[in-house]
């Protein structure tokens, strides 16, 4: 009895966790040294996918500001809602990944 108790709590936790971010954004910001701007809101029911895609803009994040998106992904997955990434480089890039 105590296995079916720990997996029912396990999976009464999980289910509290995604009812709290049910409704919420995944918000990435970038503003480039030149002033660039990129600004997006993506529902975190579709952020797995975004994230996966293989797109311009993945692929900037990943390879200009060295960031390992597939390591957000896994944050996203264990964080409560706020701030997962804020970075400002030597350049003046500044790189804000966050839940709202």
């Amino acid at each position: 009895m105590k296995f079916i108790n720990e997996n029912s709590e396990a999976f009464n936790h999980q289910v509290e966790k995604s009812n709290q971010l049910k409704g919420k954004t995944l918000h990435i910001q970038v503003l480039s040294e030149d002033k660039d701007k990129v600004n997006i809101k993506i529902p975190l029911s579709l952020s797995k996918f975004f994230l996966k895609k293989d797109s311009k803009i993945t692929q900037t994040i990943q390879n200009k500001h060295q960031i390992d998106l597939e390591e957000v992904l896994n944050i996203i997955e264990t964080q409560e809602i706020g701030d997962l990434i804020d970075i400002e480089s030597s350049n003046g890039d500044i790189v804000k990944i966050f839940i709202r």
